[in-house]
């Protein structure tokens, strides 16, 4: 049996473009910013909720609105966690929110 390898594919001229332009989260920042997630109290998950509510509303509300369109509160939760290690990792590399 031959084995033909796996191509992944190419991304059209517009993909590129428009990625181009976002910021990357590397992975080190990445990884500090789920260990400090995972060490912080509920205060403190608060608190960057409200930073992340003053820097994007929309996120925040896109994640808030998940459990009036059927997710469940333990799905919520996951995206909400994503969404507070995200902007910890952005903080942490300088980079901002397009």
């Amino acid at each position: 049996m031959v084995r033909t390898p796996i191509r992944m594919p190419t991304r059209s001229p517009a993909a590129r473009a428009s990625a181009e332009g976002m910021p990357a989260i590397s992975s080190p920042h990445l990884v500090r910013a789920v260990l400090r997630v995972q060490r912080m109290d509920l205060q403190a998950r608060v608190r960057l909720a409200d930073e992340v509510h003053v820097q994007q509303p929309h996120l925040l509300y896109s994640v808030v609105v998940l459990h009036k369109l059927g997710a469940s509160l333990q799905q919520v939760e996951v995206v909400l966690e994503l969404l507070l290690v995200f902007h910890e990792a952005m903080k942490a590399s300088g980079k901002a929110w397009p």
